[in-house]
């Protein structure tokens, strides 16, 4: 049995590997980035169960939420190669809200990719990053043709994607909720309905082409928040011609000025501006490291950063720039600025 001290240890261990940075993308990772992602995983599973889901304190050390690493051959009947690494769950000691908060990451990214951003809101309300088909880009399939686009959309949202049936969002977010509630109690079930899943009751994120795939669920349906990172990238006008069944009040998005790779201007404000988070009325709030703070989601729905990755020398770096909006770019024991309250604004916590 171990002792206080000992597990305090263990505790202090645990959170220290939850704040690894996993900068893996498929065409730049190395085995040594593979293997942090594969020990922030296992740590993070096996330790779950022996000290995040207790609610004592030892000491000055409080735990905030208990932490659930789940692969996808539990969650879903989908073959694995149509999704990347684990899913990511939290559930936390004292929930300031009844909402559950879902992301979705990127094209070719895992969830451990980000655990600053979702472990920024884990403290507050149930949190679940949910691995998808992201293992294509849509640019990649379909360039310029916009039905693609909008048909890859729905294809996602709740069709076969790529052919392959229950290969959707609607699908795996439905069997990852029975599994959460059968494995790891009943406050996953509040998010199951007779009929499906409670939609209204859930904030929808999503980075790049997650970021998109948020959107469309707040088109779809009308659900507690929508909140898109470095996106929508979509080469169509389908934000522009669809009606949201979620009231544009509760639509935000936050991108950097450096993004290059889905453009800033040109391609998410112009989106935003379709969506009807962005123009005279509903001004962009732009934000550097002084001014952090100065984004009130009361008045402005959209933000965009002055803010340089570190990992960046000069203005050209896109990538760095599009990931960093909610990738972890801030090298531990670091965080990325935005986890001291710009994150938790967007998601309305």
């Amino acid at each position: 049995m171990s002792t206080p001290s000992e597990l305090l240890v263990s505790l202090v261990a645990v959170f220290s590997c939850l704040t690894v940075v996993a900068s893996l993308r498929k065409d730049e990772c190395g085995d040594d980035e593979a293997s942090m992602v594969q020990t922030h995983t296992s740590m993070l599973r096996k330790t779950s169960a022996l000290s995040l889901t207790s609610t004592q304190r030892f000491r000055s050390v409080v735990i905030p939420y208990a932490a659930y690493a789940v692969d996808g051959s539990d969650i879903t009947y989908v073959p694995e190669e149509y999704s990347l690494g684990q899913l990511f769950a939290y559930s936390p000691t004292t929930p300031v809200n009844s909402d559950l908060f879902v992301f979705f990451p990127g094209s070719w990214s895992y969830c451990a990719n980000y655990t600053q951003l979702l472990e920024a809101i884990a403290p507050t309300m149930l949190t679940l990053c949910l691995p998808y088909d992201n293992v294509r880009k849509i640019s990649d399939v379909c360039g310029s043709n916009s039905k693609c686009w909008y048909q890859m959309r729905l294809d996602s949202y709740n069709g076969s994607f790529d052919g392959v049936a229950g290969n959707n969002l609607i699908a795996r977010l439905l069997s990852t909720l029975k599994y959460l509630k059968r494995e790891h109690g009943q406050e996953w079930a509040s998010y199951l309905g007779t009929s499906g899943l409670k939609l209204q009751s859930m904030r929808f994120a999503g980075h790049s082409q997650g970021a998109g795939h948020a959107a469309m669920m707040g088109y779809q349906n009308r659900v507690a928040r929508v909140v898109q990172f470095s996106g929508p990238c979509d080469v169509s006008s389908w934000f522009k011609t669809l009606t949201p069944a979620t009231p544009v009040e509760r639509f935000f998005a936050f991108a950097s000025m450096y993004d290059q790779i889905c453009p800033c201007e040109s391609t998410q404000v112009q989106h935003w501006i379709e969506e009807g988070i962005a123009s005279e009325s509903k001004p962009i709030t732009w934000v550097a490291e002084g001014n952090l703070s100065s984004f009130d989601p009361s008045t402005s729905q959209a933000v965009i950063s002055r803010i340089m990755p570190p990992v960046c020398e000069s203005s050209l770096c896109s990538q760095a720039a599009h990931d960093s909006t909610a990738f972890n770019k801030w090298a531990s024991p670091a965080v990325a600025p935005y986890a001291a309250g710009l994150w938790q604004s967007l998601v309305g916590v």
